[in-house]
């Protein structure tokens, strides 16, 4: 089972071994889903949007798909050549994240652009959160803070478990990452951007 919440916590996307999309109305009907699809394919991971305006599905056949929460498909990402293990929404909601594998990550304008692929990672990406114009990515031992304006890493650092399952901004420059025993806060210090 692999669950995200909206920003407010009114919704909540899972999916499970059934390969079934569920979204809740916890704060309504927490036994009763609102909406229930299949999966085009064994979903691996799915991220809700912060406003709740959309959520995204990663599945076994290398796509992303992203829907509104009455389950309309909305855009459909193809470019990965592998299974995609890690989505995020920026705050604004104009960009979006997936990481796969192979260490791979892209970065997709939710207006149709072209991709942006960040690669330094060396295995599995497993975790991703967007810090206004940064990205920073967990995977292969390492954290990553990346540039958006120009695709470059501008960190890396050494992360203290091998695994980071879960990472969240917590503040303007720190962020927290969890492995399966401990949480860890990282002061990210992004250096200051030029306009």
């Amino acid at each position: 089972f692999k669950g995200s919440f909206s920003g407010d916590g009114s919704l909540l996307a899972a999916i499970g071994r059934d390969n079934k999309v569920r979204v809740f109305r916890p704060k309504e009907n927490l036994a009763e889903p609102a909406l229930t699809f299949e999966a085009p394919a064994a979903a691996l991971a799915v991220q809700f949007s912060a406003s709740g305006k959309h959520f995204a599905l990663a599945c076994s056949d290398q796509i992303s798909r992203v829907y509104d929460p009455s389950g309309k498909l909305v855009h459909t990402l193809e470019g990965h050549n592998a299974n995609i293990r890690t989505l995020a929404f920026s705050e604004n909601e104009t960009l979006f994240a997936s990481g796969d594998d192979k260490g791979e990550i892209r970065v997709w304008s939710l207006s149709g652009a072209a991709p942006m692929v960040l690669r330094g990672h060396t295995r599995d990406v497993n975790a991703m959160a967007f810090f206004g114009w940064c990205l920073v990515s967990g995977g292969d031992e390492t954290l990553r803070v990346w540039d958006l304006a120009s695709g470059g890493e501008l960190r890396s650092m050494r992360a203290a478990e091998e695994f980071v399952a879960v990472m969240a901004r917590i503040g303007p420059e720190l962020m927290a990452d969890a492995s399966f025993e401990n949480i860890y806060v990282w002061d990210i210090a992004l250096p200051r951007r030029t306009r």
